[in-house]
């Protein structure tokens, strides 16, 4: 690889850190959140959220733990984005 080109990478390499860093400061954070025991999916959200309407992203987020979303289990921690 020629000089002129390395450098180029390099700066370019620079430049993708810095800007994926400034985005990151405004992405949402992921968290863990356990339920005291089994909810379904509206109610889990509602006391994790205070949002009934996140209900499907706990679902989608969190399917390989949740079989059916009458039954979100309790004590488990579940991956949740604070907001």
């Amino acid at each position: 690889v020629s000089e002129p080109v390395y450098r180029a990478l390099t700066a370019l390499r620079v430049a993708l850190v810095r800007d994926l860093t400034a985005r990151s400061i405004n992405a949402p954070r992921m968290t863990t959140a356990a339920l005291p025991s089994t909810l379904p999916a509206l109610v889990a959200a509602h006391q994790i959220h205070g949002d009934a309407s996140r209900a499907e992203e706990l679902l989608t987020r969190n399917r390989t733990l949740i079989r059916h979303p009458g039954f979100v289990p309790g004590g488990a921690a579940l991956e949740v984005i604070a907001r």
